[in-house]
């Protein structure tokens, strides 16, 4: 990095008092000369002054010379300094690795660029009775620097002022003494290498800060760690761009006594401690209320500041840049912001109280929402800069669901969950931990939450008990209605009434670690059992229902065959025991996120060993939080096997017989395809492509299980 490129620009004015000629090339003198896209020789002269590349291309808007390609500019007299302009296209600036001013004393001078340069303007300065190399003078209002002794990065003790609070500035922040520091440590010219946020209050302004961003678009101030100290002891914010790496247009957007934070490398310049020039580093925050931009403090796009870890969170920025290109369980620290309260994020976020219920199929509306936004600070009220969190069933979404928890907008989260896409954006699902002040929800990754201390009660106490998470309950009674053997939903009776169990496991499961590990097929359980549970009460559309529950024991073997009569309860479904050999498509597996809402339906397809489902539009997706694969109404699903005919079909749909989402709304093209009014639709032929149509209803269907042709052998 050369200070030239200001120095020159505020000299330029007393050059021309002793230089003889400026000559100045435009795009015009290059057009229609060389080979767009990769470049060939182009050599222009003007008035005794040729300029070449060996790999340019000249069009109305921009002489351009291709990465690699060599730039030579010679003159019959001395050439004083060269001045450059660039183009910037799409927020790229093309200057190809160069400085936009150079004192050169010699008849020729050139360069390999870097990258790809586009020059809107060469400015040859020639002085033939000059000096043959100009005196380059010292910078100015730049104080000496005295030996500064390391600093550990990490134990910054700025004072932070109160309009700065709610920024959730990135742990690892420094602050000037801190970057003095690092710089120290470099050689002089050396870059740090690693990018840091330094926050202080600005000192003083550069002399050459206005011209810097009227004509370059950046600003140059020195910062301190005391505001009004006038500490020799300053960081030099050298050719910083604004918010979001954005161009500054005013120079009032940066006075004394602004505390800011800006973000970029950090170079030793010949004993000046300061950013990376040009644009490398930009302000990421500042106090400043002139400055404005489109990010509200997010780092620029693709950049990830955390790394995941307890000790280093994800920022929400951080989950926007990675964009879902990333997934497992990992560190989120952002801000609460608000929720969405429907199926589509872009029409259905609420950022203001009072927050509403989520809204059920049925119209009905819960007392609670099942998702909140989080968001880079606190203030966020685009939805574009927000990432959608799923809140599983028990104490993360009784706590921190916006609705009954109006206290929690605005409040800084820690999150530990699932990156993963949720309401077709990058999104967090599966969160089994958070904690918000000295709030502590679900259970923190590491640590085993003891099984709960259960109450004896009648399925009677049960429900007519207050609903809560963390308050688990003990039933006896027997098995029967529609057994979902997958998830181990069923009705429970005893001798005071009939309660629905949304999901029996065979041990106890943290409420937020997952939602169902579907072990209840391990349990053999049956029809007609009698059997001793644990669980919390909770409710579904208002029905009350036992969540969380877990195994016992055994008391009694009933003779049922557990085929149930199928009464549309939640994700409950009319089963059969899974053939042996079957090839099953699960929706809680495969979701994938794929569309939202009828808006942004898309065809899909899914192979698994062999079997192909195709949808031509639909989604897959989650609603109310069931995971489901949806085939819109006249619209088809497709099964194709190239692993021997198929011989049966079966669709475990979300509601029963010819109602809306029910099994009734397919059609089959071959074959034999019914229902016996449950949530169960079956097909039997022979035949290795099946096409189901939608042709009386919209069908949503939770699991399709298919089975080949002596599927024994294909195990």
């Amino acid at each position: 990095m050369k200070k030239i490129t200001l120095l020159l620009s505020a000299m330029l004015m007393a050059v021309m008092s002793f230089a003889d000629t400026v000559v100045t090339f435009t795009p015009a003198d290059f057009e229609g000369k060389g080979t767009t896209s990769t470049g060939s020789p182009v050599e222009v002269t003007k008035d005794g002054v040729t300029v070449s590349c060996d790999k340019g291309y000249g069009n109305s808007y921009a002489f351009r010379c291709y990465t690699d390609g060599v730039v030579t500019i010679s003159a019959t007299e001395n050439i004083y300094s060269l001045e450059f302009t660039f183009d910037t296209y799409n927020d790229r600036y093309y200057n190809g690795g160069l400085e936009e001013v150079y004192a050169v004393g010699a008849n020729s001078w050139n360069t390999k660029l870097t990258s790809q340069a586009r020059f809107t303007s060469i400015k040859v300065t020639l002085a033939a009775g000059a000096p043959d190399t100009p005196d380059t003078p010292d910078t100015p209002d730049t104080p000496d620097t005295p030996d500064t002794p390391p600093v550990d990065p990490g134990q910054t003790t700025i004072e932070i002022p109160a309009e700065a609070q709610g920024w959730n500035i990135p742990a690892g922040a420094i602050d000037v003494l801190q970057a003095r520091a690092i710089c120290a440590g470099l050689a002089s010219g050396a870059t740090s290498g690693t990018k840091y946020y330094v926050m202080g209050y600005v000192k003083k302004l550069h002399k050459n800060h206005e011209s810097g961003v009227t004509g370059y678009g950046n600003a140059t101030f020195y910062m301190e760690n005391v505001n009004g100290a006038n500490s020799e002891d300053d960081f030099l914010a050298f050719q910083v761009y604004g918010l979001n790496g954005e161009k500054i247009s005013d120079p009032n957007v940066v006075a004394v006594g602004d505390f800011v934070v800006v973000y970029g490398e950090l170079t030793n310049y010949m004993g000046t401690y300061e950013t990376v020039g040009k644009g490398a580093a930009y302000i990421w925050k500042s106090t400043n209320p002139n400055l404005s931009g489109t990010n509200s403090g997010n780092p620029p796009s693709g950049e990830v500041t955390g790394a995941g870890t307890l000790e280093n969170p994800y920022t929400a920025a951080d989950i926007l840049s990675l964009n879902n290109t990333k997934t497992g369980e990992y560190w989120v620290k952002a801000y609460i912001v608000g929720q969405v309260n429907g199926v589509s994020m872009s029409s259905n976020s609420e950022f203001n109280a009072p927050f509403s219920g989520s809204t059920n199929e049925d119209g009905s509306v819960n007392a609670y929402n099942t998702n909140i936004l989080i968001a880079m600070s606190a203030d966020v009220a685009d939805v574009t800069q927000c990432v959608p969190v799923q809140l599983p069933t028990g104490a993360l979404r009784s706590g921190l669901n916006l609705a009954q928890n109006p206290d929690m907008d605005s409040k800084e989260v820690l999150l530990y969950g699932s990156l993963e896409a949720y309401f077709g954006a990058a999104g967090i699902k599966g969160t089994s931990y958070a904690k918000v002040g000295d709030k502590e929800f679900g259970v923190k990754p590491g640590e085993k939450q003891e099984e709960p201390v259960a109450k004896v009660v009648t399925i009677a106490e049960f429900k007519n008990a207050p609903e809560s998470p963390e308050v688990y309950y003990e039933l006896t009674g027997t098995i029967g209605g529609s057994i979902n053997t997958t998830y181990g939903n069923f009705d429970l009776t005893d001798e005071t009434g009939t309660v629905y169990v949304y999901g029996l496991t065979k041990e106890f499961i943290a409420v937020g670690t997952t939602q169902n590990d579907k072990s209840f097929a391990s349990l053999g359980l049956k029809e007609g059992d009698k059997i001793t549970l644990r669980g919390f009460r909770g409710s579904y559309q208002g029905k009350i229902e036992v969540m969380g529950a877990y195994f016992v024991k055994l008391v009694s073997s009933g003779n049922g065959d557990n085929t149930g009569n199928g009464n549309g309860n939640e994700n409950d479904s009319t089963s059969t025991t899974t053939p042996e050999g079957a090839i099953v498509f699960d929706a809680d597996v495969e979701n994938e996120g794929i569309g939202t809402d009828s808006n942004n339906a898309t065809s899909y397809t899914i192979t698994k060993n062999g079997v192909t489902i195709t949808v031509s539009s639909g989604i897959l997706g989650t609603y109310n939080n069931e995971n489901h694969y949806r085939i819109y109404k006249n619209q088809t699903l497709t099964a194709t096997s190239t692993v021997g005919n198929i011989a049966s079909i079966e669709f475990t749909c979300t509601a029963n017989g010819d109602a809306k989402y029910g099994p009734g709304g397919f059609k089959a093209s071959v074959g034999n395809y019914g229902h016996s009014g449950g949530a169960v639709g079956t097909w039997t032929g022979d035949a290795s492509e099946v096409v189901f149509t939608a042709s009386v209803n919209q069908v949503r269907a939770s699991q399709i299980v298919v089975v080949i042709a002596d599927s024994e052998t294909n195990n």
